[in-house]
């Protein structure tokens, strides 16, 4: 079981996120596009993924208010979660990929990914077959 409470570190302070399917009322409000055009391009996946975490701490800054929490004596922007992913928290962040894909899914990256390589079809030799055959009567033999 993957705890949704995860805490990191951003220019030495600790940050709580809470990764829960109320993280994305933040990103409804704030008009944030978390759709990708190409699942290939790596920069595109990092950077929709910065903004899962940037949601995560928005949700467990806005459950501690609601439980009557002090906010806390700062607050961190967007950038500040692209600068912390791409430097000081690059290792923590690959690590938070997983865990919200685990979250959101109830299945690890490579189960998923094992599923998806097996739901590939083998390329079927018949149309090459079929084509060759079309071939060889074509040229008479």
């Amino acid at each position: 079981m993957v705890n949704p409470r995860q805490t990191i570190t951003i220019q030495g302070e600790g940050v709580e996120l809470l990764i829960t399917p109320s993280m994305y009322r933040a990103a409804l409000t704030r008009g944030m596009d978390l759709t990708l055009a190409d699942g290939a391009d790596t920069a595109e996946v990092w950077d929709m993924y910065v903004k899962h975490v940037y949601l995560a701490y928005r949700n467990a800054m806005e459950v501690a208010a609601f439980d009557g929490k002090p906010a806390p004596l700062r607050t961190y922007d967007l950038a500040d979660f692209e600068a912390w992913a791409a430097g000081e928290g690059k290792a923590r962040f690959v690590e938070l990929m997983g865990v919200i894909v685990y979250l959101r899914t109830g299945k690890t990256i490579e189960e998923l990914t094992a599923e998806a390589q097996s739901k590939k079809k083998p390329k079927s030799s018949a149309m090459f077959r079929s084509w060759l055959r079309g071939s060889r009567s074509g040229t008479g033999s």
